[in-house]
């Protein structure tokens, strides 16, 4: 069993370019495992792909979030 960690992990190295092989090898998991992680993180709904502006809106609604929203978003 995967942890969101591993799950994140497969699917930025994934992003970055590395191939499902590579992955396989990287993680110790069976390429069969890696492409089924990476066909899930494609079929999530919309719903639940956040951006930086709605995620700062939910902490700051929920948790009483201080901070600017500049701070929540990616630095590039």
């Amino acid at each position: 069993m995967l942890t969101v960690e591993q799950y994140c992990r497969i699917r930025i190295a994934h992003r970055d370019w590395m191939s499902i092989r590579q992955l396989a090898r990287r993680f110790n998991h069976s390429r069969r495992k890696v492409r089924r992680v990476l066909a899930e993180s494609e079929q999530a709904p919309r719903k639940q792909q956040h951006t930086a502006a709605r995620l700062y809106r939910r902490l700051r609604d929920k948790r009483s979030y201080a901070r600017g929203e500049w701070i929540v978003q990616p630095q590039h």
